[in-house]
């Protein structure tokens, strides 16, 4: 099978999951997904260091300090005196070398800049840490320059991400009528493979899943919502999105009787409806 697998990350959730402010059921979505996704893990672990390390550092109250060091951690202001620029670049250049956030450009997707909040918590502690160790003055004196460079974006080998580069996994697929139609054809076509098999790029990611992977209401949530012939198993699980709503397209055959089926549906992740659905002949 060649068609790309969909790769689906909770973005839109990280956030608040890190903070602790999840509701129960998108807190074990978020839970289940990060067990999976070791990227989404390493960046759950880097914003909770992060996160510690401000929590950990005293408060610091020298008049004029405070609104400078938040303006300079936010990217809202730049300190007063000639060398704020220079030093600004020495505190955060460490930020360019971790990882950046894959950019995402799917109608789905609601950015969270993952790498970028937690690397903005990062920077503040590092500012905060410089300034008790050299004292106010370190935003006040010393030559010029400029910070060009330290905030963007690099790649895994540490070059920086121009905007025409894109990893082959950067957007998750929206599924949509036509393409459904065409997966299922496919699948219907090679009932012998595992669906959860990978293919083609990136097939290490686990954006494909098995009924044992789901919570025992969203499977059921699945079979009622598919109308799943009596007998069919669940052979195909894909976490994406259809038309823009996020979604299981889950697979379904049926093999008893005198004409086996494969039945492709999609059904939203949240509110369990039936988006859309194929019946093909196997």
């Amino acid at each position: 099978m060649s068609d790309r697998r969909a790769v689906w990350h909770p973005d839109e959730l990280l956030a608040a999951f890190v903070e602790g402010d999840l509701a129960e059921g998108d807190r074990a979505l978020v839970e289940r997904h990060v067990a999976l996704c070791s990227t989404c893990r390493e960046e759950v672990e880097f914003a909770r260091a992060g996160r510690l390390a401000l929590t950990g550092l005293p408060q610091l109250k020298p008049p004029g300090v405070v609104p400078a060091v938040l303006a300079l951690a936010s990217g809202r202001g730049e300190a007063s005196g000639t060398g704020s620029r220079e030093k600004a670049a020495a505190v955060s250049a460490p930020v360019a070398t971790f990882p950046a956030a894959r950019r995402r450009r799917g109608r789905d997707a609601k950015v969270w800049q993952r790498a970028g909040w937690a690397a903005g918590l990062a920077a503040a502690a590092c500012l905060a840490a410089v300034l008790l160790v050299s004292g106010p003055d370190v935003l006040t004196r010393g030559g010029d320059g400029a910070a060009d460079t330290a905030g963007r974006a690099v790649g895994p080998e540490g070059g920086a991400v121009s905007e025409g580069d894109e990893s082959p996994l950067d957007d998750a697929p929206d599924r949509t009528r036509q393409s459904l139609s065409s997966l299922a054809g496919r699948l219907a076509s090679e009932p012998g493979r595992s669906p959860t098999q990978p293919t083609g790029p990136g097939a290490t990611d686990n954006s494909f899943g098995t009924a044992q992977e789901l919570a025992g209401g969203e499977r059921e949530c699945l079979g009622r919502a598919a109308e799943a012939p009596a007998g069919a198993r669940l052979s195909y699980l894909e976490i994406g999105s259809f038309e823009g709503t996020p979604a299981f397209i889950a697979g379904y055959l049926s093999d008893r009787g005198t004409a086996p089926l494969f039945r492709l549906v999609a059904v939203s992740r949240v509110g369990c409806r039936l988006l859309y659905g194929i019946d093909v002949p196997v």
